[in-house]
């Protein structure tokens, strides 16, 4: 019985102690505020930082910004047969989007993964890589769930010589 007593006692004060406390809000209207319509308000933004420019350094042109290419590459990843490495070595190498890998052939990715960063891919498993980019490009993810598991280890079987 006095557990209970104690127990709704600690409960009230609870109750009391982490009730929301309420502030009434003063507004002050003047005159010029009400004959103004309201301006939205202002984002504040951070000044950009800015390098210190050594006064006997020539002028040097400004590197061209690349519209086609995104701040943030596509996941190459998604393409079966290309894994980290092979991911790696097409962003090493300027090819960050799955429409760039569409329009390659698969000369063009054999040369860049295998030939010059020395990626260790099976066989002709680049030869798949332009077609199932090609399935992304177009929004066609059923399509290439399809030909994917229509592939064997990132390759078509129809090449596969007997």
């Amino acid at each position: 019985l006095i557990a209970g007593i104690i127990f709704i006692i600690v409960g009230i004060i609870l109750l009391l102690v982490l009730q929301p406390i309420e502030i009434p809000m003063v507004t002050v209207k003047s005159s010029a505020a009400s004959a103004a319509p309201p301006t939205p308000p202002v984002k504040p933004t951070s000044p950009a930082p800015v390098a210190a420019k050594p006064a006997s350094a020539a002028p040097v042109a400004a590197k061209p910004v690349d519209p086609a290419r995104p701040a943030q590459p596509d996941d190459l990843t998604m393409i079966e047969g290309i894994g980290p490495k092979s991911a790696q070595a097409l962003y090493d190498s300027g090819v960050t989007t799955f429409a760039q890998v569409a329009q390659m052939s698969p000369e063009e990715l054999h040369r860049i993964v295998k030939v010059e960063a020395n990626v260790k891919i099976v066989g002709e498993a680049t030869r798949t890589w332009p077609k199932q980019a090609q399935y992304i490009v177009r929004g066609d993810m059923d399509g290439l769930k399809d030909f994917q598991q229509y592939l064997i280890s990132g390759r078509d079987p129809s090449q596969y010589k007997d």
